[in-house]
């Protein structure tokens, strides 16, 4: 079993980092970050491009979900979930756009209208 804690799955066995997530993009932040109830996927808001996948393991994403903020004054630490039994996945967004997305392929399932106002 793993838990997350920020962008970082520990194991509760021993207390220690079971592994680290690297994001790649130039800030190197992270915002919000959830972990699948089977233990199998983070996932992470990074501040930057959208939302990174990480399986089980994995230091680099194995998904990157495109979800860019409006402007960068926007730009702010957005939350993520999975949804639908661990089968989706969706997050805010700084435009009143929410996205849902299938979680093992990226491809959009829906896209929640919200009049511009920050989700």
């Amino acid at each position: 079993m793993l838990i997350a804690s920020s962008s970082y799955p520990w194991s509760p066995v021993n207390v220690s980092i079971a592994w680290l997530c690297y994001p790649f993009y130039s800030n190197n932040f992270s915002g919000h970050a959830a972990l699948a109830l089977n233990a199998k996927k983070v996932i992470v808001s990074n501040l930057g491009e959208g939302v990174d996948v990480y399986f089980s393991g994995h230091s680099h994403p194995d998904l990157c979900l495109k979800n860019r903020p409006i402007s960068e004054d926007r730009n702010l630490p957005l939350q993520v979930s999975f949804v639908l039994s661990g089968s989706a996945i969706i997050c805010g967004s700084s435009d009143g756009r929410v996205p849902i997305w299938v979680a093992s392929s990226g491809e959009c399932l829906q896209l929640l209208e919200h009049g511009g106002k920050l989700i």
